[in-house]
Formats: C-alpha cells, sequence, structure tokens
C-alpha cells in the first residue's frame, strides 16, 4: 500500500557517488562506510540511496547517510549538507526473500499509484534502509508533483 503522504528530512548529512559493475556494489557500501569513518562522526541513521542503470553493467549509485554531529573535515569525495529535505513523497515499504524483485515490483506500484492520483514523479526513487529487532526492510520513496497536461490533449 502506498502512503502519499510521505516526505524526507535529515540533518549533517554526508553523500558520495559512485559508478561501478553491479557484481561490486558491495565495495562501494564498504568505500563508503570506511570513508565516514574517517570523519569520526557517529551515525545518526541507516544508510539510504538512489541507484540507477548506467551503460554496460554499471550502476550508478548514491549514498547518503545523517550523521549526529558535523564533521571537521571531509574526506575527499564524501560531500556534506547541513540539511537533506525532499517534502511531497509517495512511498511504499518492501521486505522478505526476493527483495531484488520484490524492489522493481515496487517501483511498478508506485509508478502506478502516481498516474492513478494525477501525479508525475519528481525524483529518483530513494531506498532508505530500515531494520528493527525481527526484519530488515526498504522503503521505497519518489518526490512527486502534478502531472503537466500533454499538448495533444
Amino acid at each position: 500500500m502506498c502512503n502519499l503522504n510521505d516526505y524526507m528530512r535529515f540533518a549533517k548529512v554526508v553523500s558520495k557517488t559512485y559508478l561501478l559493475p553491479k557484481a561490486k556494489l558491495d565495495l562501494a557500501y564498504q568505500d563508503f562506510f570506511n570513508t565516514v569513518d574517517k570523519t569520526g562522526a557517529k551515525f545518526a541513521s541507516l544508510p539510504f540511496f538512489i541507484s540507477s542503470p548506467a551503460e554496460g553493467n554499471s550502476v550508478s549509485l548514491k549514498l547518503y547517510l545523517s550523521l549526529l554531529s558535523t564533521p571537521k573535515q571531509l574526506p575527499p569525495g564524501l560531500h556534506f549538507d547541513s540539511y537533506f529535505q525532499v517534502e511531497d513523497m509517495a512511498s511504499l515499504a518492501v521486505c522478505g526473500d526476493g527483495l531484488d524483485v520484490k524492489v522493481e515490483q515496487g517501483y511498478q506500484e508506485l509508478e502506478r499509484f502516481l498516474d492513478e492520483q494525477g501525479l508525475a514523479p519528481a525524483t529518483p526513487v530513494f531506498h532508505i534502509l530500515r531494520a528493527d529487532d525481527t526484519l530488515s526492510y526498504t522503503i521505497l520513496k519518489v518526490g512527486y508533483r502534478q502531472k503537466q497536461p500533454s499538448p495533444l490533449d
């Protein structure tokens, strides 16, 4: 079930962009956390990210992480935003086995939901990682705007 009243608001956010083969995504996560560790700041949230296909079998990946304090110095390649905010978002939670398939289905469900509401995507889909004592899950969130009438209508 999609939620039309969602948003993202994070303070003290660091991010880093990667372009790499799909098979090496784990290396990006490892590098990102190692790079953030060098700042000495503690994490305020689990990471969130945008992922999109690139040429060939590559993926463009932008990882984000909210921190509890402002880093005194940033390692090369790490970007800092004092505040990261996206309002007017639709969201959907996915979990369980076969997460890759469920994420793809979630993309389609969000797209169909926005279309039914007369809305169009305004941002890439963000993947927000979450977990509790019994379950790990991903929340898919996409910013939206009113659909523009087609000049052919």
